[in-house]
């Protein structure tokens, strides 16, 4: 099977979504060991699609899925990290829908895409 930036771009948006849906759904129904396995299967896949995104780059990418990966990860992160300080429970509402902007953003840049390198 050859590795092409859409199947990159698909494998971050999944492990971006596995490791959400761990830290969701999982958590209370596995063990802490078999929590950790999948944590682990989880970042490896993200990591993965990451490093074959910057291997495989093409020399132009479409601005609109950078864009809502930007905008996912500073509403995703950026909720997190203010959180910590402010203590606001609203903010805590943008953490799911800046996962959910990445997700859409990588399956878009696979979708777009221009090249198959």
């Amino acid at each position: 099977m050859k590795i092409s930036f859409k199947l990159a771009s698909f494998l971050t948006a999944l492990g971006i979504a596995a490791h959400a849906f761990g830290h969701h759904s999982l958590k209370g129904s596995l063990e802490p060991s078999q929590m950790a396995i999948f944590e682990t299967a989880s970042r490896y896949l993200l990591f993965a699609g990451i490093w074959f995104l910057a291997l495989l780059r093409p020399t132009t990418l479409p601005e609109t899925p950078l864009r809502i990966i930007f905008l996912g990860l500073i509403l995703f992160s950026g909720s997190l990290l203010t959180y910590l300080v402010v203590k606001a429970p609203l903010l805590m509402m943008l953490t799911p829908i800046g996962c959910v902007l990445m997700i859409s953003g990588f399956i878009l840049l696979g979708l777009t895409s221009k090249t198959d390198a």
